[in-house]
């Protein structure tokens, strides 16, 4: 397995699959979780035989809150 980066999601690989077909397996799966809203963390491809087995890690949501704006609101909520 070796790991690397396509359309920025890093990807762990088997070494037998050509990148050709990681880009592919890469993009529609990209293209149906962008549809769906979410976005991907990371990737884990192993072919074995005849059959690809995809593992998908989603990427975290992280929301940054300015600390003026919730001084604010906690204020507002004491105030009532």
């Amino acid at each position: 397995m070796y790991t690397q980066i396509i359309e920025g999601i890093p990807v762990e690989a088997d070494p037998q699959m050509s990148p050709k077909q990681l880009r592919q397996i890469c993009r529609n799966i990209r293209r149906a979780w962008r549809w769906e809203g979410r976005s991907l963390g990371r990737m884990e491809i192993v072919r074995q035989e005849d059959a690809f087995f995809v593992r998908i890690y989603e990427a975290p949501v992280i929301r940054v809150y300015p600390s003026q704006n919730l001084e604010q609101k906690e204020s507002v909520n004491n105030e009532v």
